[in-house]
């Protein structure tokens, strides 16, 4: 399996590695995860394909657990991804 990771490279050509990227992090619209879907169908493979879905996936569960835990503060929400 490929990890990708968010990296700065600076001048002198030195790598700072910052974490690990995950997608689903800025997936924030569905607008953004149809671009990113068309996208991944238009440059990768098929597998590179189901990744993106994986992704996506992921973003749209974030984004629910986001909207569903801001509009009820007052009471925990637990969810598995």
């Amino acid at each position: 399996m490929i990890q990708t990771v968010e990296v700065i490279i600076n001048e002198e050509s030195e790598v700072t590695l910052l974490r690990p990227f995950n997608i689903a992090d800025h997936l924030e619209t569905d607008e953004d995860i149809r671009q990113f879907l068309k996208e991944s169908s238009l440059i990768g493979g098929s597998s590179d394909f189901i990744h993106a879905l994986g992704g996506a996936a992921k973003a749209k569960g974030i984004t629910f657990v986001a909207k569903k835990n801001r509009s009820n503060q007052s009471k925990p929400l637990q969810v598995t991804l």
